[in-house]
């Protein structure tokens, strides 16, 4: 193997965090910061939902590149490797669950969905395990805190790693690339045939087609499988062939920008979220590995911060917007800025999160790490 490039930290990898954080945020709060938009300039910023993929890609690139040599090597048991991702998650997303709880209990009991089904949902959620179910009917019930699917999808993932890592890291170089190949046809075939089936349809193929596709772990799998050859692909490459990225990294990040819009407006609806994506985003990953000087922002101080409170950031965001949206239902003139002036309710909402996010980091997620 190739000697890896000069870098203590990934410290671009971790300012990616919250520009893959952030983008998830403009997703959810588009409506209220764009009102009035055609649907094409929509499509760009909702579908930057795609940005979780973009976070499975990456954790499996990070936990490949902290663990696999000790993991392999016997270093690191799989105990030790699950308490500290448990360590890393789970206090952070109680925290983010406490907050969003009293307008889940509210909203749910006013959809009179009965205290069976909360119960079941809420005990799912708490043992991150209800993304692995993804065929089950909770009779509409209103979601406790939306983006912690994520959270439960890479908990599974999680529990694979240790066993999927040793036969990855056999693997020699052109083995990888071929990997990697194969990997984004089978996501651009199955994700594809999703959008195949439901244009027939009307409507989704079947039920819970959505969930299964989307956000069980058993399809985006391959996206945190992907992030593992990626690494392993960077850590083979020639020295030859680093010193190109580096050098040329802006010209290459533009294309790949550009090529990302395109997607996000043009794609239909799984493909946009899974698939193609993962081409531009473990690109990306790849090189901000090599460290380009035309991307050193990203490992900026303030942008490694914010990578740090990203975390936290993209947890909290949800329920501050729920807490927001049910105080404009109680109170007249937080409900005219929702209404009149909705970009400034999303601003508030959105900077009430990153002072949450920042709380959190300070006081919940580094004393548990």
């Amino acid at each position: 193997m190739t000697p890896q490039p000069a870098m203590l930290k990934l410290d671009q990898l971790t300012g990616w965090r919250f520009v893959a954080a952030f983008g998830v945020i403009l997703c959810h709060f588009s409506d209220l910061l764009f009102p009035h938009q055609s649907q094409i300039f929509l499509s760009l910023w909702k579908g930057m939902a795609n940005f979780v993929g973009f976070f499975f890609i990456l954790s499996g690139f990070i936990l490949a590149y902290n663990y696999q040599s000790k993991i392999v090597g016997g270093k690191t048991t799989t105990r030790s490797f699950l308490v500290a991702r448990f360590a890393r998650i789970y206090p952070a997303l109680i925290f983010s669950l406490l907050i969003s709880l009293p307008v889940f209990l509210f909203l749910n009991f006013k959809l009179n969905i009965p205290w069976q089904t909360i119960l079941s949902y809420a005990v799912g959620s708490i043992l991150l395990i209800k993304t692995w179910i993804p065929l089950t009917d909770w009779g509409g019930i209103s979601p406790w805190n939306g983006p912690t699917w994520s959270i439960e999808t890479e908990f599974f993932f999680y529990l694979c790693f240790p066993f999927v890592i040793k036969p990855l890291a056999k693997l020699r170089f052109r083995a990888n690339l071929i990997a990697w190949i194969a990997l984004e046809l089978l996501m651009i075939f199955a994700f594809g045939m999703y959008d195949v089936l439901e244009s027939r349809a009307g409507t989704e193929p079947f039920f819970g087609a959505i969930e299964l596709f989307h956000s069980s772990p058993y399809f985006c799998v391959l996206e945190f499988i992907l992030g593992i050859v990626t690494y392993n692909i960077a850590r083979g490459l020639p020295e030859k062939s680093i010193t190109y990225l580096r050098s040329n990294a802006g010209w290459i990040f533009a294309i790949l920008v550009a090529v990302y819009a395109l997607f996000n407006v043009t794609l239909p609806f799984m493909s946009r979220l899974h698939g193609l994506p993962g081409v531009v985003f473990s690109l990306s990953i790849l090189l901000s590995y090599t460290s380009p000087p035309s991307l050193r922002l990203l490992q900026s101080p303030k942008f490694l911060y914010l990578g740090e409170i990203s975390f936290s950031l993209y947890l909290l965001h949800i329920p501050v917007l729920g807490v927001f949206s049910f105080a404009a239902k109680v109170v007249p003139q937080i409900a005219h800025i929702q209404s009149s002036l909705s970009p400034v309710f999303a601003i508030a909402a959105i900077a009430t999160s990153f002072v949450l996010a920042a709380f959190c980091m300070k006081f919940i997620e580094a004393p548990w790490r």
